[in-house]
């Protein structure tokens, strides 16, 4: 599943009493991102989000079903153009 335009809004993850897991690596392709979110041994890589211009990759313990869900939880993303989010299935 994938999402357009969408981004962490890392400013919202901060401020989160919830224990969220975050990490970023630049210079990546989205083969390497989604290795990267799937081999994650800190902890259960969920999401991710890339940019192909950016070559920016971020990945997250986030379940997308908190992005789904009709509560306030959707603040995790942002809209940023050049960004497509990714779920695991």
């Amino acid at each position: 599943m994938f999402t357009k335009n969408s981004d962490f809004d890392f400013d919202y993850i901060k401020s989160s009493d919830l224990v969220i897991h975050l990490k970023q690596k630049q210079g990546v392709t989205v083969d390497e991102c989604a290795r990267l979110c799937l081999t994650e041994p800190s902890f259960e890589c969920e999401i991710l989000t890339y940019s192909e211009i950016f070559q920016d990759c971020k990945w997250s313990s986030i379940p997308y079903s908190k992005l789904t869900n009709d509560n306030d939880d959707k603040e995790y993303l942002t809209v940023r153009d050049q960004y497509t989010l990714f779920a695991r299935d």
